[in-house]
């Protein structure tokens, strides 16, 4: 569910750091950070603690890298308005951002896993 609503608003707020709207002038980019939105608000929402859990919010500068990636990515989307490469510069952050998560690294933050948390 968090995904859902994180995808749209991280999708406007890249959109607008990167240069503004152009699906016309410029669709590879727009694709891209389509998908640098929904790979970014997936990392987002396991900060998300689940219903029950008892996970507490605050995180670790471990736990914490995963995030900034996304802050990340819309910086370099900001660097170089409309291009490609850029584009998949920033996907590859919040990709790496995500797999982090994944992995368990940094778990003293919510997150989708069952298990104490590492400290």
């Amino acid at each position: 569910m968090a995904l859902v609503l994180i995808a749209p608003v991280l999708f406007v707020l890249l959109v607008g750091t990167g240069g503004g709207w152009a699906p016309l002038l410029a669709p590879a980019w727009t694709i891209v950070v389509g998908l640098v939105a929904a790979v970014g608000a997936a990392t987002l929402a396991t900060y998300v603690p689940l219903p029950a859990t008892g996970r507490e919010v605050g995180c670790t500068s471990c736990g914490a890298v995963a995030a900034i990636t996304v802050l990340g990515a819309g910086w370099m989307l900001g660097t170089a308005p409309h291009q490609p490469y850029t584009a998949l510069l920033a996907l590859g952050m919040v990709v790496f951002g995500l797999a982090q998560r994944m992995r368990g690294v940094g778990l003293s933050c919510a997150a989708p896993t069952a298990g104490p948390t590492a400290r």
